[in-house]
């Protein structure tokens, strides 16, 4: 790594400023596909475990190794969790959410 020094700071302090320009922009996508999500799951009657941002969502479900073993026939991989399964919302595009939160709730509404 380069040293930090008073002939490259200048280009140090804006290399750092793209870099927080970029985590806030991911940090959006995630934001928004939180609410996709969300918005989805209510309309299924579906809670979630306390979220503030991340990755990943969680929801509570009864029996978490029979729900992800039926998600999984559906082609629906997530893992678990203690008292519920845990979904990656970083690797689902948008426009899928939505579909992936029906899938899940045909299965844990049953």
């Amino acid at each position: 790594m380069t040293e930090v020094n008073k002939n490259n700071i200048k280009s140090y302090l804006e290399l750092c400023e793209k870099v927080y320009q970029e985590i806030d922009k991911h940090m959006g996508v995630l934001t928004n596909k939180t609410t996709i999500f969300r918005n989805a799951l209510e309309e299924f009657n579906i809670k979630t475990f306390p979220h503030t941002n991340g990755f990943f969502l969680s929801i509570p479900v009864e029996d978490p190794e029979n729900v992800a073993l039926a998600l999984s026939e559906n082609d629906v991989y997530l893992t678990t969790v203690e008292g519920g399964i845990r979904v990656a919302i970083s690797g689902v595009p948008s426009y899928r959410l939505r579909e992936l939160a029906e899938k899940i709730a045909l299965v844990v509404n049953k």
